[in-house]
């Protein structure tokens, strides 16, 4: 016979605690796990990463640097590309460089400009666009006024104009202060892509703030400050980290389109793009067809792979 029911009792402890973990991004979560096309592609994400983190490490147990020169197996003169071997896994290219050592720093090159310039995107948008959602008024026609202006640009365009300008002397552009180089590349992805960040963050704080909890925590003496970072964000937490896991993939595309025209990253640090571009020259890869194949695998399998954590997530999200 179950025990008797007292009104006005609280709740047994496990029952609280089963209800109260019921949040979004737990819910999240759970659904996430689910999708086993999702998970294969996290696991692939971070077997990635970690590669591009631990590439100073991988490069010394070869023996190989990212930039050192080797001689031609066959005939010990550089200039002639060798293909996949015992002691170069990937080949070597024109140079006589190690092409698997230079697929993982232009790796690691191509998630430090992805992660960086998301980062920034993500933290100007979503504090402009709440504060433009939240405020509303003339702030918040100033700043969709000024998206549709950035989301109307040519982006392609004006990142190649600005990182040429920027790239023709060491100095760099407007008196020293954007250097070229990885900085420059991660100050363009994000000074174009926080727009979009922006314009979704401004609708969904517009829902948010009509919504009792927030009339409730001004009520009780929160400022906009703290009602914006305590009550709104939380409830947008869900929909950036998913955006977020959306640009990462556009960002490698962006940085490795770049380093493909010679507008990207200097010749010295290894970019998956640079090292196709490097294929393309005077069609070298038609006989060392290892120079393009393995940077395209890597830089196919990272953009996939994010991509499909980003529809898990967004598919999670959206149940």
């Amino acid at each position: 016979m179950s025990a008797p029911v007292v009104i006005g009792a609280s709740p047994p402890p496990e029952l609280t605690a089963s209800v109260g973990g019921r949040s979004q991004l737990r819910q999240m979560a759970r659904r996430f796990r689910r999708d086993k096309f999702a998970m294969a592609g996290l696991i692939v994400v971070v077997v990635l990463c970690l590669a591009a983190v631990c590439a100073p490490l991988i490069a010394k147990l070869t023996g190989h640097g990212p930039n050192q020169l080797f001689p031609n197996e066959l005939n010990t003169v550089f200039g002639l590309p060798t293909g996949p071997s015992m002691h170069f896994w990937f080949g070597v290219d024109e140079s006589g460089r190690d092409v698997f050592v230079r697929c993982i720093y232009g790796l690691r090159t191509s998630l430090i400009i992805a992660l960086l310039s998301a980062a920034i995107a993500t933290a100007v948008g979503v504090t402009v666009g709440m504060a433009a959602g939240y405020f509303g008024g003339w702030l918040d026609t100033l700043v969709s006024r000024w998206v549709d202006v950035v989301l109307a640009m040519p982006v392609m365009l004006f990142a190649i104009s600005i990182s040429s300008v920027c790239s023709v002397t060491a100095a760099g552009c407007l008196g020293g202060t954007v250097q070229p180089g990885i900085s420059l590349v991660v100050l363009l992805l994000a000074l174009f892509t926080w727009p979009y960040i922006a314009r979704i963050v401004r609708g969904q704080t517009l829902v948010l703030r009509q919504q009792e909890f927030v009339h409730a925590a001004r009520g009780f003496g929160a400022s906009h400050l703290a009602t914006m970072f305590r009550e709104i964000l939380p409830n947008l937490a869900a929909q950036v980290i998913v955006y977020m896991t959306l640009i990462i993939p556009n960002n490698i595309l962006f940085e490795a389109a770049l380093s493909f025209l010679g507008v990207g990253v200097p010749q010295t640090t290894p970019s998956l793009g640079q090292m196709i571009a490097d294929a393309t020259n005077g069609s070298l890869f038609i006989y060392a067809w290892w120079l393009m194949l393995f940077p395209g695998i890597f830089l196919l399998l990272i953009t996939y792979s994010f991509n499909i954590v980003g529809d898990g997530l967004r598919d999670a999200i959206g149940q």
